[in-house]
């Protein structure tokens, strides 16, 4: 309630400001261990707030001992509805499992439409998990006890992938592994942002190989790379393409060098396509030399630097 007298019963949270926490910065590149205290913001989540409701909050200081301060300025906040959560490997072979989850302290009714359409009362009632076998659209709603219109919508795309397998001599880098071992061959492309779509590598070079599961005949390789240098992202210096029959004896295909001008581009993000004589081959290795570290001109010279990949197209 507004204007609300605190009591001891009222408390909901609380921080230990002398603790130590490690912060990482938003790319991973830079790590500092600080108090608490240090910060200005925190975040509380507070897991029984309802939609459309206000809600007034007051802060004190406690001492060891246990005396309590005088307390801030009331403050408060209007509640929302928050956005629905659609989980389940995005990229797969043959199916995939799709969990719809509401975010909200409510159990008001999740629609879906598989189509990208947006859900109606007329749409599939989300009553548990269900499988996709085919690309999908998988869009859902909230809908609350006595309204048509939904709210809280989220939207996933849930692609088929190429029936290939794919393994990595150096792997990717936990922090910006997008979809994990598929997430360069799912059809998925990332854009000119940092986003879950790019797969990073930091300071490492990406050495990968690719099973056709059956020969084919071949005649490019493009690899989706990003260029971002205010976020460390370079594109590779140079791309190589081998090919094989056997998986064990590779011959090289082709290779593309990138131009050294683009690295002082602000953002690009460039489908460097290495074109060969058509070639029958089954397994394929893709090899992309990350720059290593950022240029001398970079405003963080010598920092460690990073090579993004979203996908490896095969034609």
């Amino acid at each position: 309630e507004k204007g609300f007298v605190p009591k001891p019963s009222d408390v909901i949270a609380e921080m230990d400001v002398t603790q130590e926490i490690e912060h990482i910065t938003p790319h991973g590149f830079g790590r500092v261990t600080r108090p608490t205290k240090a910060y200005n913001r925190q975040l509380f989540v507070d897991e029984d707030i309802q939609p459309y409701t206000t809600y007034y909050y007051k802060v004190a200081a406690r001492d060891d001992s246990g005396q309590i301060g005088p307390c801030s300025r009331e403050t408060s906040t209007t509640t929302k509805v928050g956005i629905i959560r659609i989980l389940g490997e995005t990229g797969f072979h043959d199916s995939s499992e799709v969990t719809i989850k509401n975010t909200n302290n409510n159990d008001w009714e999740m629609r879906y439409t598989t189509d990208g359409t947006l859900p109606t009362k007329n749409s599939a009632l989300y009553d548990g998990p269900f499988f996709v076998y085919d690309d999908a659209n998988i869009t859902a709603s909230l809908f609350m006890p006595g309204s048509d219109v939904g709210t809280g919508t989220a939207q996933c795309d849930f692609k088929k992938i190429n029936d290939y397998d794919i393994s990595y001599s150096i792997k990717y880098d936990e922090k910006w592994k997008s979809t994990g071992d598929v997430a360069l061959i799912d059809n998925f492309r990332g854009d000119v942002t940092v986003g879950d779509r790019w797969q990073g590598f930091e300071v490492n070079d990406m050495d990968v190989t690719i099973d056709l599961k059956k020969s084919m005949d071949v005649e490019s390789v493009t690899v989706g790379c990003l260029q971002l240098p205010s976020s460390w992202i370079f594109l590779p210096n140079y791309i190589e393409v081998f090919t094989s029959g056997d998986g064990e004896n590779f011959e090289p295909a082709g290779r593309i060098e990138t131009i050294k001008e683009w690295q002082r581009l602000d953002s690009k993000k460039v489908d460097m396509r290495i074109a060969f004589p058509k070639t029958n081959c089954r397994y394929i290795r893709v090899f992309a030399k990350n720059i290593k570290y950022n240029p001398e001109w970079h405003y963080f010279s010598g920092g460690e630097a990073w090579l993004f990949v979203d996908e490896i197209i095969i034609n």
